[in-house]
């Protein structure tokens, strides 16, 4: 965690699409000193789940709850590697504290990728059940927490 860009310039170099509403003003990252090294562990459920199910499976796997900087620095991150994801589990969903939208609905950061894109999204929180080619992103801290 940590860089020298802002969410402006993070987003101006992914070379993919991205929501537009992914910004420095609604989500904000400050360049700084890199201060953790997080490793972000893709985790499958394998079963539908919802957000409040997720945040208990994350646990029962170890893994800690992401923060947007980690979706926005995965995405970073991934505009610059070879990436698999089986196909039908293409969205990786990040369970942050959500963002309201400009319309008051809560929001959380979702990179996807499939045989034609990748791209990051902002995916509505609190739905029912999240679908089944989505799986979760979790935070496996190198550092004590």
């Amino acid at each position: 965690m940590g860089g020298p860009g802002n969410t402006d310039k993070i987003m101006a170099g992914l070379g993919f699409q991205f929501n537009t509403l992914i910004t420095q003003a609604n989500f904000p990252i400050r360049p700084s000193e890199p201060r953790s090294e997080d490793e972000i562990e893709i985790f499958d459920p394998r079963c539908l789940f919802n957000e409040e199910k997720g945040f208990v499976l994350l646990k029962e796997a170890k893994l800690f709850r992401p923060n947007y900087e980690h979706g926005i620095r995965f995405a970073e991150q991934c505009g610059k590697m070879e990436m698999t994801l089986p196909e039908r589990k293409s969205f990786v969903i990040f369970l942050h504290e959500p963002w309201k939208d400009p319309y008051g609905r809560p929001r959380v950061i979702c990179f996807y990728r499939n045989a034609e894109a990748r791209g990051l999204n902002l995916y509505f929180s609190g739905l029912e059940t999240l679908g089944s080619s989505c799986i979760l992103a979790g935070i496996r801290p190198h550092s004590p927490r």
